[in-house]
């Protein structure tokens, strides 16, 4: 627990200064798969063993995960039930290979085997915000990590015992309103102690999508976060997850029709450490 919450606090440093005083390092990789993904209310994304990336389906309200090769598993329903949703908000990598999927609508966290069936649902979160921030969640061990805001846009980051809800840990950050790098997006903290973050965004105003995203890395050492390099990666990155060598992201793809298309795209950064 101890090294979690260290790794959590280098990060939480990271994402509320950024690192200024250093030249990015880009490097432009191509995915190894990609796949159609469905259209959702959620960015949300997580990646399983073998390379499977789990994400939501709002309106259909269910998770669906699929493999770089398109085999595919569908599980969830609408409804207030055990294994049902009215919002499937968040998908998360829980222990035991179990998958986790955080409902702010009914206020709790389900937990799924591998293959869709229902283990457990954890409700009981006494003095706890219902809505965790997409970019910021996973579950280690007994405990899920996240991070929220509250209406004046203190940032509030907590550690929370599944099985009761009870907060572990807590700490506030305030916005912060000036920083070398802007991230905008998916944040992720790897099983190697690496931090990832979407880095570059369009303007609010454009209309346009980008064709390529940027996703800085830094190492968290015991000196604390050190910048290994950018990625260049195609279209507009909204969701990612990172486990061991392989990197999924979801994204979103101007192909000329009223909704852009949505893909999740596997890359291979075994290569990639700059270390």
């Amino acid at each position: 627990m101890k090294s979690h919450r260290a790794a959590f606090i280098a990060l939480l440093t990271t994402a509320c200064g950024g690192q200024g005083g250093f030249a990015p390092l880009y490097v432009a990789i191509e995915p190894v798969a990609s796949i159609e993904a469905p259209v959702s209310e959620s960015s949300a994304l997580v990646l399983l063993e073998d390379g499977i990336a789990c994400v939501t389906e709002t309106y259909w309200y269910r998770i669906v995960c699929k493999d770089p090769g398109g085999e595919s598993l569908m599980f969830g329903a609408r409804g207030e039930g055990p294994g049902e949703f009215l919002f499937p908000h968040r998908v998360l990598r829980a222990p035991e290979g179990m998958i986790g999927v955080m409902d702010p609508d009914l206020g709790r966290l389900s937990l799924f085997t591998e293959r869709g069936g229902f283990v457990k649902a954890v409700s009981s979160f006494p003095g706890f915000p219902t809505v965790f921030s997409a970019a910021q969640m996973k579950v280690v061990g007994e405990t899920m990590a996240g991070t929220t805001r509250d209406p004046t846009q203190i940032r509030r980051n907590l550690e929370i015992e599944l099985a009761t809800g009870h907060v572990l840990w807590e700490r506030s950050f305030p916005l912060e309103r000036a920083r070398p790098i802007q991230w905008y997006g998916a944040r992720v903290v790897d099983d190697r102690q690496r931090f990832w973050a979407v880095s570059h965004s369009p303007s609010p105003y454009s209309e346009l999508i980008p064709r390529t995203s940027h996703i800085d890395l830094f190492y968290l050492t015991a000196d604390g976060p050190q910048y290994g390099f950018t990625l260049e990666v195609r279209d507009d990155v909204l969701g990612m997850d990172v486990l061991g060598d392989t990197l999924a992201v979801l994204v979103q793809r101007d192909i000329g029709s009223v909704l852009p298309e949505r893909r999740v795209d596997w890359y291979d950064v075994a290569t990639l450490d700059q270390r």
